[in-house]
């Protein structure tokens, strides 16, 4: 699918929710400038600016390298914290204080096995 049509997607999806409309648009556009090198240099002031206001300013961690499918919807996205590693597909909704991580372990190999 392309860029516009995510975008437009997510702005039909996200209607009455204003944080949802502003942050959304924002992502697409942060995720398709980490797509290449040339564009991250050239963009890197808009992935601070992303980075600062996003994630820091309106809290919703939403990565740079995330996956996320059509029609993404959050509400009340306080606290919303996804790892950069996980994939979200299409018609998914979040709400406030979600977290999606993994959790390290120091023996991965140990991590599998049960006694």
């Amino acid at each position: 699918m392309s860029f516009f049509g995510y975008i437009f997607q997510d702005w039909k999806a996200n209607r009455g929710n204003v944080k949802g409309r502003l942050v959304m648009p924002m992502f697409r556009l942060v995720n398709a400038i980490n797509r290449y090198t040339f564009t991250k240099i050239i963009f890197f002031p808009y992935l601070m600016f992303y980075r600062f206001f996003v994630e820091w300013h309106l809290g919703v961690e939403l990565p740079r390298k995330l996956i996320i499918g059509r029609n993404f919807i959050f509400y009340h996205g306080q606290g919303l914290v996804v790892n950069n590693k996980a994939v979200i597909g299409d018609n998914c909704i979040l709400r406030n204080g979600v977290s999606i991580g993994n959790k390290k372990l120091a023996d991965v190999a140990r991590a599998w096995v049960t006694t």
